[in-house]
């Protein structure tokens, strides 16, 4: 398991794109998301993400 980094998460997302990704790298999952902010590459750069396309 990767090593969240909070302060990235805290200052970049609010707070329920934090606790989306905090929940994910806790078990070990993909978010998978629309939300820009999640899919930001800064974000994927800290959490694992797959694009959700409709």
């Amino acid at each position: 398991m990767r090593v969240l980094d909070t302060n990235f998460l805290i200052d970049y997302l609010d707070g329920v794109d934090t606790l989306v990704a905090a929940v994910g790298q806790t078990v070990d999952a993909p978010i998978v998301s629309t939300d820009g902010d999640l899919t930001h590459d800064a974000t994927k750069r800290v959490v694992h993400v797959e694009e959700y396309r409709r």
